[in-house]
């Protein structure tokens, strides 16, 4: 300030002022200088610092520092604080009256990355640690706030950072983390992932030091295909045929459908296809082969000649000497099962040996047949379509055969037949 005003006269043109104006400058002069006075005196005032400590009575202090430092500085010996000793100034104020608190140094038991650790200190976590030469990194983890002290009533838990590798768009990521899993890394790593995206290891995965971790930009793509539908082919057994024929009753045809897919790109290569939705335009016709199940048998050579039926064979229809018909208009070879019971039959006629059961699509009523067993055993003879059964429908034989009894049906059981259908 001294140097200010002796600059300030020695600026001022006193040869050319008058005595009156120069006793008015230094008048002004003075009153400036006492002002200044006046103010650094007001501000170097005393104020009070109340000292609390745990376990003592809080004691006043009257002092004129103008920094924390220089309070500490001048009330070292009363203050006392050790190594591990902490003072906490956040209360205290330059030129106002505040407190400050002594924190005596405790036990704190750390626990550092799984390694344990008894170390003297107080206040801040990190402070206690550099003092320790345990400093904390800058992306290491603690287990307490970020104004919470330590004390021996709680373990300090340090958790490391170690390292990751976040690869993303063809650039690699080096990462420091301390804990998290995968989703953490990568917002450290100042990525962002879009909606569809996802990590290998997944987001949930918890970090473990040197992991590799892989963002996989993923779109979606749909197109349609229109999609050919092969015919099914199915076999059915038939007695109208011989075992060494076949038959296509229904012709087969492929069908077509139009079919969505949801494709997926992972980093811009197809990954894989999901089907979302088909929509059939044609349909598949099943085609249907016929297998014959009748052996054949070229020559029957009979080994009785006495027929089952009770129906005389009329006198136009002519036996050979084996004992068939030699005037017919076709041979069908199938098999016959037998049934008894009486009553009457679907057609009509009654209930007889000679009136048999048929399939009447394939032998209608009042057809004339005349039959015998493939092995030459049995000779049914002369008889008439007259009635049918569930069979038929079954397709599990060709005729069904009347009989009087039920030894007689049991006898004949199931056999392979020949049907001359006069």
């Amino acid at each position: 300030m001294l140097e200010h005003i002796k600059a300030f006269f020695a600026k001022l043109p006193v040869r050319n002022m008058s005595k009156r104006k120069v006793l008015a400058t230094v008048s002004a002069l003075v009153v400036i200088v006492s002002v200044v006075t006046i103010t650094a005196f007001a501000a170097a005032a005393t104020y009070k610092v109340t000292v609390n400590e745990a376990g003592k009575k809080a004691y006043t202090v009257s002092t004129r520092a103008d920094s924390v430092e220089k309070f500490v500085e001048d009330n070292a010996d009363a203050l006392s604080l050790g190594k591990y000793d902490y003072l906490d100034t956040s209360s205290f104020e330059v030129g106002e009256n505040c407190t400050v608190t002594v924190l005596r140094a405790q036990v704190i038991r750390v626990i550092d990355n799984g390694e344990e650790h008894f170390l003297n200190g107080a206040g801040p976590a990190a402070q206690m640690l550099e003092k320790h030469n345990m400093a904390l990194g800058k992306f290491d983890e603690i287990n307490l706030a970020d104004n919470e002290f330590v004390s021996s009533d709680k373990t300090l838990e340090i958790k490391r950072s170690f390292g990751v590798t976040v690869i993303a768009d063809g650039k690699s990521n080096d990462v420091q983390i301390a804990s998290g899993t995968v989703k953490d890394a990568v917002a450290r790593a100042g990525i962002t992932l879009g909606e569809n995206d996802e990590t290998d290891p997944a987001l949930d995965t918890e970090l473990t030091n040197g992991m590799e971790i892989n963002v996989l930009r993923v779109e979606y793509k749909e197109r349609t295909e229109t999609v050919k539908i092969p015919f099914d082919t199915v076999t059915k057994r038939t007695p109208d045929l011989y075992v060494d024929q076949t038959k296509v009753s229904v012709e087969g045809v492929d069908g077509e459908k139009i079919v969505t897919y949801k494709d997926k790109y992972v980093n811009g290569d197809l990954d894989s296809s999901e089907t979302v939705n088909e929509k059939i335009t044609k349909q598949m016709v099943t085609e249907v082969i016929l297998k014959g199940r009748v052996k054949r048998v070229k020559n029957i050579k009979l080994k009785t000649h006495t027929p089952i039926s009770e129906l005389k064979v009329p006198a136009r229809v002519q036996l050979d000497a084996n004992g068939v018909p030699k005037n017919y208009k076709r041979i069908v070879d199938g098999t016959a099962t037998a049934y008894y019971g009486g009553g009457g039959t679907a057609s009509g006629r009654k209930a007889m040996p000679g009136h048999i059961a048929v399939n009447p699509k394939q032998f209608p009523y009042g057809t004339e047949l005349y039959i015998v067993s493939l092995d030459g055993k049995f000779v049914y003879g002369y008889c008439i379509a007259a009635d049918t059964g569930g069979f038929a429908k079954a397709n599990t034989c060709t005729v069904d055969l009347y009989m009087n009894t039920y030894e007689e049906c049991c006898a004949w059981g199931y056999r392979g037949v020949r049907i001359y259908v006069l």
